[in-house]
């Protein structure tokens, strides 16, 4: 089973994943690692690297990060510049872990990187009361028409 390691700024990483036991129970594949705001750099480093190396599963490891370019991230790019079958994905949002907590456990890192991002991807929306959306279609049909 692939190791999924969820790192963020501050508290993000453990709601995220209450969150998702809410809906899928707890998995014992999934882990958070919080950055504190005291938090020594080389000490996170040294902490993310301990979580890695609990991995026994051997299908490797995916690190999802808040935000791209920071801390967690660019510790979790410098560990997988070190060590082999680490993805690191940043930007992470709930429905992309949900979406690895649903992957087939036949899925492969690589595979399951590539869904999330995906997914991370298409989920992403701007929802309108169901009022706006009804005239916004009614006023593109009536465009069409108009052709």
């Amino acid at each position: 089973m692939i190791q999924i390691i969820l790192t963020s700024h501050g508290p993000m990483a453990e709601a995220m994943i209450s969150s998702a036991a809410m809906l899928y129970g707890e998995k014992d594949n999934v882990t958070a690692l919080s950055l504190g705001e005291d938090d020594n750099i080389e000490e996170f480093h040294a902490r993310m690297e301990r979580l890695l190396h609990t991995n026994t599963g051997g299908e490797g490891s995916l690190i999802l990060c808040d935000i791209p370019g920071g801390t967690p991230c660019n510790t979790a790019v410098r560990l997988a510049e070190e060590y082999s079958s680490i993805a690191v994905l940043a930007g992470m949002n709930m429905v992309m872990l949900l979406e690895a907590l649903l992957c087939d456990e036949e899925t492969g890192l690589e595979a399951l990187a590539a869904i999330l991002l995906e997914s991370g991807r298409e989920n992403l929306k701007r929802m309108l009361p169901v009022a706006q959306m009804e005239k916004d279609a009614l006023d593109s049909a009536m465009e069409e028409e108009e052709w």
